[in-house]
């Protein structure tokens, strides 16, 4: 997400984009340089955790504690089902054994659709001291992300109990 965001083209960031010095930087630069467009936390709601927690205070905080658990407190009270896009299909049957009214029938709809269009990511990886200065910036991002995986999977496990 963190790359995407940088990669794409918007329009909120285009007086910066226009300065060539700018243009001409590398995901990998922007990091480590610590240039502002590749920060995170500071008011900004790109982050799962922030996203999730709301507009309180401390909510836009990378590194808030308080935040992390308001935002699972929030997910606990407010979503049935909170999906993770690299396992859709677990995600998919989770929604419709959680909510079958919207979602009945996704899971056989999506066998019977091939796909017509893979997804391909045009930007190269990050290097491994990129990943690392962001797993240390986005550490409690990281943890609820993980935790709603793990959410996700207690879901999963006991919706395949029943069947």
């Amino acid at each position: 997400q963190f790359v995407s965001r940088f990669m794409s083209n918007n329009p909120g960031h285009m007086s910066r984009r226009q300065d060539p010095s700018w243009r001409d930087k590398d995901f990998r630069e922007c990091v480590l340089s610590g240039d502002p467009e590749c920060q995170a936390g500071d008011n900004r709601t790109e982050l799962q955790l922030s996203y999730f927690c709301g507009y309180g205070p401390g909510c836009s905080d990378a590194g808030s504690v308080s935040a992390l658990k308001r935002a699972m407190r929030a997910v606990e009270q407010g979503y049935s089902v909170v999906g993770v896009v690299e396992d859709r299909e677990r995600s998919l049957a989770v929604m419709e054994a959680f909510l079958p009214r919207w979602f009945r029938g996704v899971t056989s709809l999506k066998r019977t659709m091939k796909d017509r269009k893979k997804m391909v990511n045009p930007h190269s990886e990050p290097g491994e001291e990129v990943r690392r200065v962001l797993r240390q910036r986005l550490a409690l991002d990281f943890t609820f992300y993980e935790w709603v995986k793990q959410r996700l999977d207690i879901q999963w496990k006991s919706i395949q109990a029943k069947v």
